[in-house]
């Protein structure tokens, strides 16, 4: 129901602008809903202000056609019960209360009952579970597991059992697993639980289009709408008594060992089980007539001082602790570990809680205090600490942040003063476990790498699994780029305006984009690009407040993202530059930035527009050498006096060289990349690895302090007549295209050949082994190198006056020798840059200055005179009279 709304709700015809104002007046009215009620009448009143709100003048002509107008005039809650099933209500009256307490409306906005229904264009279909598309999610399910990742997943909560270690330090055994959608969440728990007893819940409201299908009774137990938290814990209390008891009577009777034990287990849970409902087994393991009787018994416990231990009789009192204490003695029994030592703490029971955001809602009760389902479940599992479970919380649409909460947010004193800590949350889910391994030395082809099938088992195992599962279906393999698309952006509809959070999902798949957070606003807008648009969470700090993300290389993302960027209203240099402004993103120092977006551009132009399907209509995703440098530097391959758009482009400066002679070297080269990949190792600069990089179609963004370049793309070079299907990329054939990037003013039009003699190939390391290293190359590098010239570029990008040199050159640099075609491009203006046009000139230039890092962040927004104080506290940083003034004498 949510994502139903999400997808075709107020967005889709209000600006960002207009959204925020008017969450802002709704805001006002909503926080003014007497919540003390039934949550029918809250909600009546809630969506009665709602629709009333939507029709005010500001913003009614935009919406009116859309908006479901009768809620304006609910008189009562009566209506509801008409319109919305209990489950309804009690779903939305929970996103209300969360929405108040958050601060965060987006969903409850967008409440798919707000809205009139729509006709779904035949894009927006991608999603829909029609047969083909359930049958395809439920194939990949039960698809052949690849990969480490349960085996990690159990050595990662194992650690944090080991009886060695300080007993009470941790607070209880429970951790979140923490990872953007598609890499694999659920699936690990389901393949852990082969070899360890796991029950697997899943929390998703009933009409929730997921696989696998939701655990409604264990939803009823767990997820609430309403403040008495005393009625909350017994429900959480009752329930794991019942859970535990129906265990024990499942396994008690069994002869096999804990291993096979936990096997046959999962496999009757998982019985029957289809895109709508549970097999019988497990329907009956969950039936009400297991859980009504202790959940109809008062048990109320708070979190105690210290766990108690199977001996100490104060369990008594803590009757899941009973239950839980037989069911461990079964287990115990079938363990074939039985000494202490081999069993090394680790649990005999793992509770997996999927869609657990349901239960992180915060309620204030009346004496102020604030509490959700999930803080009593957790006290409960710190209860247990003694018993041989452990608990993980997993979500595949839910914040990140509602199972790790930060400590200064924390209910549990002991953990706000680090008397005790919560576990870690598990991110390790892994890349490529689907891919097609390449082997170098016999390489590929560029039309063999640039296909769906190759590109989308890259990556999360999301879109390969998906591909796999549709038995030459046609449909869904046909529309997997739309799939990637309609995932990067949370949306399956394509033609409304795009959000900045959803621009920023594009351009970072594409730029490598990373994030510099440091406060709790711009953490919480990175922590949303994993939560909703495929970013992928590499650590979080041991605090839970800050985290490491990157945009992974993802080719298939990477063309939904290209795709979306052929949209005529996408202006892509204006989307970077709000991206800037508005997001806590590393600029680079050097203008690094420009130069990528402007060789993705070229790319994108040269590769031309996409179809309905998101794909190139040319048909290919590769292009060649020539026309990719006609789109970087218009002209450039053809003569030396054109003009574009008034600008007189000559006499373009050949120096030693022609047009003809760039079109004759590089008549059957190609060019491929659709993404950048930001390495942090210089070693990545070996053509091995780089002959890697290409095949997934990306090109390089230099390590911080890498000397001599900022950036790779790579070409394949073929023969005159071999046709381009044939061309196979090997190190042989293997070229590339380098440069450098300078935002200073001192680099003017005029070159400086000390900047192309650095970026030499040799020098860099780049013809060495790499991958293997006792593999030695059969050609020899300089006669490698002799026979494809490299293209060397610098871009002056601060350069008053624009200017275009190409100047082709033969080195001998210690008996190597090569051929480089050397660039300098000096200015930001269309009169040498194809992608830049005369009404982007003013955002290229913001850009620009948006590359001065240090400038942006301390002088921006400051008046003169604020500005001259701040640059005297920074003395002698910059060459400004004002870091000088106060005390020194350089006058200029």
């Amino acid at each position: 129901m949510a994502s139903q709304g999400i997808e075709t709700g107020l967005a889709r015809w209000l600006p960002q602008d207009m959204l925020e104002d008017f969450i802002d007046d709704y805001r006002d009215v909503a926080t003014t809903i007497n919540l003390n009620r039934q949550p029918r009448e809250v909600l009546a009143e809630a969506l009665r202000h709602l629709s009333r709100v939507l029709l005010v003048d500001d913003w009614a002509d935009r919406v009116r056609s859309h908006v479901n107008t009768e809620w304006s005039s609910l008189k009562n809650s009566r209506r509801l019960g008409k319109e919305l099933t209990e489950e309804d209500v009690a779903e939305w009256h929970r996103i209300f209360l969360d929405a108040l307490q958050r601060d965060n409306w987006q969903e409850f906005i967008n409440a798919p009952f707000v809205y009139l229904p729509e006709t779904p264009t035949n894009r927006g279909n991608i999603v829909a579970l029609d047969d083909k598309q359930q049958k395809a999610v439920v194939d990949s399910w039960k698809a052949t597991y690849i990969g480490e990742v349960p085996q990690a997943l159990w050595e990662h909560l194992n650690r944090h059992c080991d009886p060695e270690a300080k007993r009470f330090k941790v607070y209880a055994h429970y951790a979140a697993i923490v990872q953007s959608s598609g890499m694999g969440k659920s699936r690990a728990i389901d393949e852990l639980a082969r070899s360890h007893l796991t029950i697997h819940m899943n929390l998703n409201y009933a009409k929730a289009t997921g696989y696998p299908p939701p655990d409604s009774l264990v939803r009823s137990h767990l997820v609430f709408d309403t403040r008495d938290r005393a009625f909350v814990n017994n429900k959480i209390l009752a329930f794991l008594e019942a859970l535990f008891k129906v265990t024990e009577d499942r396994l008690k009777d069994k002869k096999e060992r804990l291993h096979v034990l936990a096997s046959d287990f999962r496999m009757r849970m998982n019985d029957g089980m289809t895109f709508q409902k549970h097999g019988a087994y497990r329907h009956d393991f969950f039936s009400e007539e297991h859980y009504a009787t202790t959940a109809n018994e008062s048990q109320t416990i708070r979190e105690p001082p210290t766990p108690p231990g199977p001996k100490d009789p104060s369990r008594a009192v803590f009757r899941p602790g009973d239950a839980c204490l037989r069911l461990m003695n079964v287990l115990k029994q079938a363990d074939e570990r039985k000494k202490k030592e081999e069993r090394c703490g680790a649990p005999y029971l793992i509770l997996a809680f999927d869609e657990a955001h349901a239960m992180t809602t915060q309620v204030t009760s009346p004496t102020g205090e604030a509490w959700s389902a999930f803080y009593e479940l957790r006290a409960a599992l710190r209860s247990l600490m003694s018993y041989g479970v452990f608990s993980l919380f997993l979500s595949t649409t839910g914040r990140i942040s509602q199972f790790l909460s930060p400590r200064d947010q924390e209910f549990s004193m002991r953990l706000v003063t680090r008397q005790l800590t919560l576990i870690s949350p598990f991110t390790d889910l892994g890349f490529d476990f689907l891919a097609e391994r390449i082997k170098g030395e016999d390489g590929f082809t560029l039309a063999h790498v640039t296909t769906d099938e190759f590109m989308c088992h890259l990556g999360r195992p999301l879109f390969g699994s998906r591909y796999d599962a549709a038995d030459e279906d046609s449909s869904i393999r046909e529309d997997i780029v739309q799939f990637a698309m309609a995932k990067l952006l949370a949306t399956s509809d394509f033609e409304r305006d795009l959000n900045d959070d959803q621009k920023l999902a594009c351009l970072s798949q594409r730029l490598a984009l990373e994030f510099n957070s440091t406060n709790y606003l711009e953490q919480g807008k990175e922590k949303l690009q994993v939560e909703g648009h495929m970013r992928v969470c590499l650590k979080l700090d041991e605090t839970f407040e800050s985290m490491v993300s990157v945009s992974g290389s993802e080719p298939i993302l990477a063309e939904a993202a290209y795709a979306v960027m052929q949209h005529d209203s996408f202006d892509v240099p204006n989307a970077l530059k709000k991206v800037l402004e508005g997001f806590a993103v590393n600029k680079g120092d050097r203008g690094e930035l420009l130069a990528m977006l402007l060789m993705t551009l070229a790319r994108d132009a040269a590769v031309g527009k996409a179809n309905a399907a998101g794909k190139p209509e040319s048909g290919v995703r590769y292009v060649s050498v020539v026309s990719f440098f006609e789109e970087l530097f218009g002209g450039f391959g053809k003569n030396a006096n054109l003009e574009r758009a008034g600008h007189d482009r000559g006499p373009w400066d050949w120096n030693t060289t022609s047009p003809n002679d760039f079109q004759k070297d590089f008549q059957n080269s190609y060019v491929y990349f659709n993404h950048f990949i930001k390495v942090h190792d210089y070693g990545v600069l070996d053509a091995d690895y780089l002959l890697a990089i290409f095949s997934r179609g990306g090109a390089v963004l230099c390590a911080n302090n890498q000397r001599a370049i900022d950036g790779v793309a790579m070409m394949v070079h073929g023969r005159p007549s071999e046709h381009v299907e044939n061309i196979r990329a090997t190190r042989e054939t293997l070229g590339f295209i380098m440069w450098q990037v300078k935002n200073d003013a001192s680099y003017t039009d005029q070159r400086d050949d000390d900047l192309f003699r650095v970026m030499d190939p040799f020098k860099l390391n780049i013809w060495k082994a790499g991958l293997d290293k006792d593999r030695v190359s059969t050609v020899k590098a300089s006669e490698q190198m002799q026979k494809w010239p490299v293209i060397r570029i610098v871009f002056a990008l601060a350069s008053a006056k624009p200017a275009l040199s190409i100047r082709r050159t033969e080195i001998t640099q210690g008996g190597a020798r090569f051929r480089a075609y050397d660039i300098w491009c000096a200015g930001l203006s269309p009169a040498q840059l194809k992608p830049i046009t005369d009404v982007q000139s003013d955002v290229w230039d913001a850009l620009l200055q948006a590359s001065y890092g240090w400038k942006d962040r301390l002088y921006k927004g400051l008046s003169t005179t604020l500005e001259s104080l701040r640059r005297s506290q920074d003395a002698g940083a910059a060459a400004d009279n004002r870091n000088f003034r106060n005390w020194e004498f350089p006058q200029r």
